[in-house]
């Protein structure tokens, strides 16, 4: 229970940080004077979430069974305008031949294996097919082995 909790809290700051850099962003960017929520923001953001989540987590199962519904329906729906918007509106479409040869190497990390770029695309990749937060998952299942072991020995 302790890594739900953990996975919980760091998913709900990703998107606290995630608002704080969409307020930038529509208030004129970094360089453009626009606004950059401070610690303290940021961490209220991080609250009003988890107080939402809380709220929402105590709700009937037949309203958690629809948030569910609806949120396989959003993903499948923004995945499909996506594909579609993001051609659409491009001014500029790089020839597939660069799509899938061409590599940062000047990536102010100091890696310049292509291989070693490929892969971690492909890990990233992974991540968004699998779940991200997959090895939390399993960390919890390991740290309740024993009770489930216990339990299933009687």
């Amino acid at each position: 229970m302790p890594v739900q909790w953990a996975v919980t809290t760091s998913v709900d700051y990703s998107l606290a940080q995630l608002i704080q850099v969409i307020i930038l962003l529509g208030t004129g960017g970094k360089n453009g004077g626009g606004y950059l929520a401070s610690k303290y923001v940021v961490i209220a953001f991080h609250a009003a979430i988890l107080l939402s989540h809380a709220v929402i987590n105590s709700l009937p199962i037949t309203v958690l069974s629809f948030f569910g519904q609806f949120a396989a329906a959003w993903n499948m729906l923004g995945v499909f305008v996506l594909m579609v918007a993001v051609p659409a509106v491009a001014t500029e479409r790089a020839s597939a031949e660069f799509v899938f040869t061409h590599f940062n190497t000047d990536n102010g990390a100091g890696i310049r294996s292509n291989l070693y770029i490929f892969v971690l695309g492909l890990l990233m990749s992974q991540y968004t097919l699998t779940g991200y937060d997959a090895s939390a998952h399993i960390v919890n299942c390991i740290t309740c082995v024993h009770l489930f072991f216990f339990q299933s020995s009687r």
